[in-house]
């Protein structure tokens, strides 16, 4: 997030977590303007980063997605934020 953000642009994270039955589900916005469509496919695979110039290495979201995978949750972009915002949904009990 801080990476994408404009160099005199307010920064902002906002994470909120809730119960939802047998999951926690966390999700995690930024005060950007979102990822634009042509890359929210993307996102999720080796190597992609919108911020390589920058130092960005496109490694992080497919680690959490990777991860997130083995305990059997999962992770996504919410697609009806105005804003980027990720979903992390993990078992509860393991």
């Amino acid at each position: 997030a801080c990476l994408a953000a404009q160099k005199n642009e307010e920064r902002m994270v906002e994470v909120k977590a809730r119960r939802n039955d047998d999951l926690a589900q966390i999700s995690i916005a930024d005060s950007g303007c979102g990822i634009p469509p042509n890359f929210r496919e993307q996102v999720f695979k080796t190597s992609f980063s919108t911020t390589k110039d920058r130092g960005g290495l496109g490694l992080g979201l497919l680690i959490i997605d990777q991860l997130t995978n083995v305990i059997g949750g999962r992770v996504f972009l919410q697609a009806d934020s105005p804003r980027t915002e990720f979903v992390l949904e993990l078992p509860l009990g393991r």
